[in-house]
């Protein structure tokens, strides 16, 4: 794949553009909704162009505000969190990576967050419950960002989605599995990737009661021993059976992880079924196999209302 080396320039210009309009509008937010006055910004980037140059292969280059102090890596495009050495700094960097996410509803997230910190260090694993005074008096001065777009309302080719490091919705997944929302992100009101996202693979089962606390296992156990055998990113279950059949989702950065999580939890699903349902097949002799549609849909009302509330889930295949 050849590249066009301006692009390649350009590209890294346009990334500062955006994180710097997302920004500006995480800091109104963060003084309007989480009482919290906070200074983070990216330096600006500005890409070059020669008027003239003898030398051919001198295509252009991009420049920007050299920044003085401990510059550090906050996050990266695949997930990385540095929790340990600047955690505090970096739970506010991750909360505005998910409200770059949350305000282009899914198109983009603003991801890699690195530069110049400076207040507190604290480490990153103690959660609050609202702003503190270190919290207003730490500083992100940021550099080099990388934006991951959905590969759908930002796909223009190769470099017009901001490079090589845009991961797509591949990285987006990698954000949000080691993502843990803070009382920021909760302050803001920022939608989760299932609450703007399809997921990767998608599985129905049948509304019972049982069987979903099964599924769920206790305190979700279950859906969580899943996710850490498999490495998905989240496995959405009802938390109620409130369908004939309901839908179970899975997101993952890897097709391969989903398959594995669905066939995990289907086995766990039929040895449920198997312990709380009967399964009545219908064999083509029988004179309910010449049914239709109507009449199965009728004949379950009628079933429930006889047994007094039992779940009857028809299935077809």
């Amino acid at each position: 794949l050849e590249l066009d080396p301006q692009a390649s320039v350009d590209v890294f210009a346009k990334q500062t553009a955006v994180a710097h309009f997302y920004a500006k509008r995480f800091r109104r937010d963060c003084e309007l909704h989480a009482q919290l006055n906070i200074t983070l910004d990216f330096v600006p980037c500005y890409a070059y162009r020669p008027i003239s140059a003898e030398d051919n292969d001198l295509a252009g280059f991009c420049g920007e505000q050299y920044l003085t102090g401990n510059f550090v890596k906050l996050t990266s495009n695949a997930g990385f969190v540095n929790r340990e050495e600047y955690g505090a700094h970096a739970n506010v960097a991750a909360a505005f990576s998910h409200y770059t996410f949350h305000h282009s509803r899914g198109a983009l997230l603003v991801s890699d967050i690195q530069g110049v910190c400076a207040g507190q260090r604290s480490p990153g694993h103690a959660e609050t419950n609202g702003p503190s005074k270190a919290d207003s008096e730490r500083l992100w001065l940021l550099s080099d960002p990388q934006v991951l777009t959905d590969g759908n309302q930002y796909n223009f080719g190769d470099w017009e989605r901001f490079g090589r490091g845009d991961l797509g919705m591949k990285g987006m997944q990698m954000f949000f599995k080691s993502h843990k929302c803070s009382w920021l992100c909760r302050a803001l009101h920022l939608r989760k990737i299932h609450e703007l996202k399809p997921p990767t693979l998608q599985c129905y089962i049948a509304g019972s009661t049982n069987v979903l606390a099964g599924l769920i296992g206790v305190k979700g156990a279950t859906v969580r021993n899943i996710r850490a055998e498999t490495g998905v990113t989240l496995i959405t279950v009802p938390r109620e059976a409130y369908a004939e059949w309901m839908p179970i989702g899975f997101y993952s950065s890897s097709l391969s992880s989903a398959e594995d999580a669905t066939r995990k939890l289907r086995e766990r699903y039929r040895g449920l079924v198997a312990e709380y349902g009967v399964l009545l097949t219908i064999t083509p002799d029988l004179p309910a196999a010449s049914w239709s549609a109507e009449v199965w849909r009728s004949q379950r009302a009628q079933w429930i209302k006889e047994s007094g509330g039992a779940q009857i889930a028809l299935y077809r295949g």
